[in-house]
């Protein structure tokens, strides 16, 4: 899972047949996912245990680290910087430190523009929400 999370536009497990391998790379040469029944039932099954909303999801290429966007999800679930550094362990100053950051990187300068960046951020590139 992590590597379609990284961008790979398929999964082969060992058990592939052989026999199959040059369609599916013809097919991810053509820019189709090359993936197998099995893999496709387990994505299914990770898409139905993700939260409403978006909420925790990631795009696949983003400029920001793991503990930004946890940040971020407090932040987008109202949470302040105090809440924040107690669910995350870690201090206040640290967590004032990763709010900066985002402001910089999203290149916001208000707490309603942060969250209205993130929101922007985790819509389907194709606009389908």
């Amino acid at each position: 899972m992590l590597g379609i999370r990284a961008g790979a536009s398929g999964y082969v497990t060992k058990d592939v047949d052989v026999v199959h391998l040059p369609g599916m790379l013809q097919r991810v040469a053509a820019g189709e996912p090359a993936v197998t029944p099995r893999f496709t039932a387990k994505l299914i099954d990770e898409l139905r245990r993700l939260p409403e909303a978006g909420k925790g999801m990631r795009p696949v290429r983003s400029g920001l680290s793991s503990r930004e966007w946890e940040v971020l999800d407090l932040l987008s679930a109202g949470k302040n910087e105090d809440a924040i550094a107690s669910e995350l362990v870690l201090s206040v100053e640290t967590v004032r430190s990763h709010v900066k950051s985002l402001h910089r990187k999203l290149g916001v300068h208000t707490r309603a523009e942060l969250l209205d960046a993130v929101r922007r951020l985790r819509e389907p590139a194709d606009g389908t929400a």
